[in-house]
């Protein structure tokens, strides 16, 4: 019944357009979009695009009409946002470079002064496609425009922006920063911000923002191949981690060992002292790489074990460590090793395994077998079993035993019954297993003869 009223509705909608003429539907809708905004919005968005006003008006009105539309229809607002960076960079792939920027830029404008576009993804896109022009085979003249908007226009408004919006910003002046006159401009600006971002005493007021500016500055002036200022620059600001490892990098190529390692040394107490998670990791790496390139025996050591035991157990610096061991020392290295990973938190999770794992290196079978026995956890004894199973046949039946009793004791449902039955076929495969696990079968269907989706999968067991 609703749906005979609105197509009814249709109809006389149809009739009453073919008959109106053109100066009454003129009328009305002159009349109309005074009072109606979102209808307004919606005609000037419509037929702007085929209006023959100049492209750089007429982008920035689209980007006007839309912002306002958002106000009354934040789906049609979303969407024509979403058709018009896909025509954007419809126009930059099809090489009409000329829209694409006017698009782009008309964009960045009006996002410095309105909020619901400054947290917008579509701000960093934008910069995207700015910058993927300035490297594009686009004519001269235009690339010049493109670095005066950005250099010009976007300067009076960056602090409109975050300092997320910024970088791309940032980036994009240096990708269309063609020549050694360009890039001065940059670092100028660079200049001029960062005594912006500085207090009436000095004081940095934001340090994210004077982070990115630093790592911007040092990409200009390595692009101005200015050696000795780049040195200087890391060196004044190695407090930044990105800039103490380059400072690091050079001093491992220049194979200055002392500084590199007095360079790390600090780099990890600072993170220390901010109380950094998983302090160490990177720069023991790194003191790890010199000790092999120093060749001492007793960092690395040091440095492995401690690598091994912070990177969830990697047995490559196991094996590291190891190769740097007397083998009459090493059994005893081995034990340390083990009772430092027991009095880990992680022990009951990651490190029992890492254990079982550092016995089968060392083929330390009843060692291993002691350990599935105190911890006959079903899973665990299954993860295990396979190196034990022809040294201790029947010690692993019985650990096996005592896992599966246990399982059953703490887990129902069909897929812990699966893994059961699962189990008892594979003691199966054991020399003289057959009596035991009939034994453990008849033991577990009497035990649990009320849960008989278990009792249908144990007879599954053919013995």
């Amino acid at each position: 019944m609703h749906s005979q009223k609105e197509k009814s509705a249709e109809e006389v909608f149809a009739r009453l357009l073919q008959k109106a003429t053109a100066a009454e539907l003129k009328s009305f809708l002159i009349t109309e979009a005074k009072q109606n905004h979102p209808l307004r919005h919606s005609l000037l968005i419509h037929f702007l695009e085929t209006s023959g006003i100049a492209a750089e008006e007429k982008y920035i009105l689209l980007i006007r009409n839309v912002l306002e539309l958002s106000a009354w229809d934040k789906s049609r607002y979303q969407s024509e946002l979403e058709r018009y960076f896909a025509k954007a960079k419809g126009y930059a792939d099809s090489q009409d470079y000329l829209d694409a920027f006017l698009m782009a830029s008309a964009y960045i404008t009006e996002c410095a002064h309105h909020e619901p576009l400054q947290s917008d993804n579509r701000l960093s896109s934008s910069f995207g496609i700015l910058s993927d022009i300035s490297r594009s085979d686009a004519a001269f003249d235009l690339k010049e425009r493109l670095f005066e908007f950005l250099w010009k226009k976007v300067k009076a408004v960056s602090t409109a922006f975050t300092v997320e919006d910024q970088a791309p910003w940032l980036q994009a002046l240096l990708s269309g920063a063609s020549d050694e006159q360009k890039l001065q401009q940059v670092l100028d600006l660079l200049v001029e911000l960062t005594g912006n971002n500085r207090s009436q005493y000095g004081e940095v007021m934001n340090e994210k923002l004077e982070e990115l500016l630093l790592k911007v500055k040092l990409e200009v002036l390595r692009q101005l191949n200015r050696t000795t200022e780049v040195r200087r620059l890391l060196e004044a600001n190695k407090r930044i981690r990105v800039f103490r490892l380059e400072l690091i990098s050079q001093c491992m190529k220049q194979q200055q060992w002392d500084e590199a390692k007095e360079l790390i040394k600090e780099g990890r107490r600072r993170e220390s002292v901010k109380g950094a998670i998983n302090v160490g990791s990177e720069w023991d790496e790194m003191l790890l790489t010199i000790a092999q390139k120093e060749g001492d025996t007793k960092a690395i050591r040091n440095l492995a074990m401690q690598l091994f035991l912070s990177s969830d157990y990697d047995f490559s610096y196991y094996r590291l460590m190891r190769d740097h061991y007397d083998p009459s020392r090493w059994s005893m290295q081995v034990d340390r090793l083990v009772n430092a990973i027991r009095k880990e938190k992680s022990y009951a999770t990651k490190g029992i395994h890492s254990v079982a794992k550092i016995l089968i290196e060392e083929q330390e079978w009843e060692k291993l077998l002691s350990l599935l026995d105190k911890n006959a956890n079903l899973d665990f004894v299954n993860e295990y079993a396979d190196h034990l199973k022809e040294k201790f046949p029947e010690l692993m039946l019985e650990i096996y035993r005592k896992a599966i009793r246990r399982f059953a004791e703490k887990y129902m449902g069909p897929e812990a019954y699966r893994q059961v039955a699962a189990t008892l076929k594979k003691m199966l495969t054991f020399p003289k297993s057959k009596e035991l696990v009939q034994s453990l079968t008849i033991e577990l269907k009497v035990n649990f003869r009320s849960r008989r989706a278990f009792v249908e999968e144990l007879n599954k067991v053919v013995i």
